[in-house]
């Protein structure tokens, strides 16, 4: 079972709760059963960034969510949606890794990862 990523959000009449397994969108391929565009904008408006990462893969927006992750969450993050894009668009993953690779010479100045 899949870690969950819980939080809350209070709206002036409703109380909203979201549970996002971690990662499920991007193993599973399967169709969320929430309103994607709905819930990255609450998450955005919450400040959850790796739930953000999450959303924009389930999306097909991996070069967001990339940069997204490098820039707030972790370059692990990054690289698990560098790899999700169909293998048939080699060039999206070559961007992508390319990009990961930019920041952690320019950001972090470890050649090693």
């Amino acid at each position: 079972m899949p870690a969950l990523t819980s939080w809350q959000a209070t709206w002036p009449r409703a109380r909203v709760v979201v549970c996002l397994p971690t990662g499920c969108c991007l193993r599973q391929r399967k169709r969320p059963v929430f309103d994607l565009k709905y819930a990255l904008r609450v998450c955005t408006l919450e400040g959850r960034d790796r739930a953000c990462v999450y959303i924009y893969s389930a999306m097909g927006l991996y070069e967001e969510a990339v940069e997204l992750a490098l820039s707030k969450v972790d370059v692990e993050l990054a690289k698990e949606n560098a790899s999700l894009p169909d293998d048939d668009d080699k060039e999206l993953r070559k961007k992508l890794w390319l990009r990961i690779a930019h920041h952690v010479i320019e950001k972090e100045r470890n050649v090693e990862q």
